[in-house]
């Protein structure tokens, strides 16, 4: 979809059309929900000293208008300042059906009285059909699921020294133990942590969409024998055969607390996390050109390298088959996790470093305790970022080579 502002009215002390002053214009697009309220959907990036300011997008029409062509929908102008304070604009109130008629609209403000604050020209409005994720699965896409879990000393790990012998001389040998407090621990009668429950929760899912390659562990945040690579993968222990991926996933993550050369530390470097997964998830598609991998991020939220993360997000991550699913464990700060989510920076999308937008939302992040009391919630959730799949998939790659 293209829209197209003309003669916005620039905000002032008083509301009045401009001889030559300019405003910063952005349009927010929301949707009604059942309740009556407006959640907004997208946001767009900030057109620079102009009341003619052009925007595009591309979005799933179940975010939009939740697939109901006659569900109102909101566009919001503001005047963009750098307080943060904007300034109203007008708005204008429609439809999906009514904006694929290519109509303008007089931008209604409470301060124009009966006159117009402009027009929103839609230039441009198309309805883009993708294939179902059913339909992919059915046919010759196959989803591959990898996972990442956080060991870094945030997670209320605390270090134990013990004497023990060796070769016939006493020695301090560092062992860790996991305190009560910790995110990692273990309860003795097998209640889950907050890391088993969200794996276990969400990897169920993915599962179901056709999950059947072994699925690789990651760990990030500690060394293992002094060493620290950023990233290393869990060795998978002996397992049945007829055992499911997320049983031996789960039994591997257990299992590293006994390595005897662990030890969680700081940094918490997330980047070279999604490097190795969209590596990976671009190997998938030599065997098969339709694979498409999920990553799942559980983390308690803090990252020493979030401005790298944006900038590995869209270099390396952006044009590979790959969607990654961040979880936030505990109760931390989870700013940074919704800074990578990109759906409150302008233009709806990341920006790096240097100034490259990523194309896609590829980034869905989720706060576990938010959803913990009913884990039906926490996988919906994570499903409505799975049956987006399709969308990114034909993002990356042509949609006549895309099809099941």
């Amino acid at each position: 979809m293209t829209l197209a502002g003309s003669d916005l009215v620039k905000v002032g002390s008083k509301l009045r059309r401009s001889f030559g002053g300019k405003s910063d214009p952005f349009v927010v697009v929301s949707r009604k929900n059942p309740s009556g309220e407006y959640m907004s959907v997208w946001r767009s990036e900030v057109c620079y000293s102009t009341l003619h300011p052009t925007w595009s997008c591309r979005l799933p029409l179940q975010r939009v208008c939740n697939a109901d062509l006659d569900r109102p929908i909101l566009f919001e102008i503001f005047d963009w300042e750098k307080s943060g304070s904007h300034k109203d604009m007008g708005k204008v109130q429609t439809t999906v059906r009514r904006i694929l008629d290519l109509p303008s609209f007089n931008i209604k403000h409470t301060k124009c009285n009966d006159s117009s604050a402009g027009t929103l020209k839609i230039q441009r409005a198309e309805i883009w059909k993708i294939p179902s994720m059913l339909e992919y699965t059915s046919g010759s896409c196959e989803i591959n699921f990898m996972a990442a879990v956080d060991f870094s000393a945030s997670n209320n790990f605390v270090k134990r020294f013990h004497r023990s012998e060796s070769s016939g001389s006493n020695f301090l040998q560092q062992r860790y133990k996991l305190s009560s407090e910790s995110l990692h621990f273990f309860s003795e009668v097998g209640f889950p942590n907050e890391y088993q429950a969200a794996l276990s929760s969400i990897g169920s899912i993915l599962s179901d969409y056709g999950c059947h390659r072994s699925a690789p562990l990651y760990a990030f945040g500690a060394k293992i024998d002094g060493h620290s690579d950023s990233i290393f993968v869990v060795p998978e222990i002996d397992a049945n055969e007829g055992d499911h991926n997320m049983r031996r996933m789960l039994t591997s993550y257990k299992s590293a607390f006994s390595f005897p050369g662990l030890e969680m530390t700081e940094p918490t470097l997330l980047a070279p996390v999604i490097r190795e997964a969209a590596r990976n998830a671009k190997l998938m598609t030599i065997e098969n050109e339709q694979a498409y991998s999920v990553l799942l991020v559980l983390t308690d939220g803090k990252i020493d390298d979030v401005d790298q993360t944006i900038d590995t997000l869209v270099e390396h991550a952006a044009d590979a088959p790959l969607s990654i699913v961040i979880v936030g464990v505990g109760g931390g700060n989870f700013e940074d996790m919704m800074r990578l989510d990109g759906d409150e920076e302008a233009g709806g999308c990341l920006v790096s470093s240097e100034g490259k937008k990523c194309p896609r939302d590829l980034v869905q992040f989720v706060p576990f305790r938010k959803y913990s009391k009913t884990m039906s919630h926490l996988t919906a959730e994570t499903l409505a970022e799975v049956c987006l799949v399709p969308f990114c998939f034909c993002f990356f790659s042509p949609a006549d080579e895309n099809s099941p």
